[in-house]
């Protein structure tokens, strides 16, 4: 099945129900495309997985833990160092687009090839910057 808009806006949803008003403890990167963090909600502890993968690219609320790296990556460092202990306000999905973004957006999540991962990237920017 394709991780079109619908599904996306399924999953911001069930996002939105379970992270709003979360708090960042740690970001995790154990692999090169795929980053986990784990948000701390009154009534537990969530980890979202994102993944930026080519063929697989993803965001859901995952359980299984996975082995991170002795050292962590300097992208991984970078996000603890900008994120951790930020609260999710939540989480916007303009229209049916594959693009994921927080309210009043510091980061915006895009799925997708160069060309739309650019765009958004240029859209965001300008969004900050007025």
């Amino acid at each position: 099945m394709p991780y079109d808009g619908l599904v996306l806006a399924a999953v911001r949803k069930e996002l939105e129900e379970k992270l709003a008003g979360g708090r960042i403890e740690r970001i995790y990167q154990p692999e090169k495309e795929e980053l986990i963090i784990t948000i701390h909600r009154l009534g537990g502890k969530h980890r979202l997985l994102m993944s930026a993968h080519a063929q697989n690219a993803r965001v859901h609320l995952s359980t299984p833990i996975k082995e991170n790296p002795v050292t962590p990556p300097l992208f991984c460092m970078v996000l603890r160092k900008h994120l951790e202990g930020g609260r999710i306000s939540g989480f916007a999905q303009p229209g049916l687009e594959r693009v994921l973004a927080r309210l009043r957006p510091d980061a915006v999540l895009v799925q997708g090839d160069t060309t739309t991962t650019f765009a958004a990237a240029l859209a965001a920017f300008q969004q900050i910057k007025t």
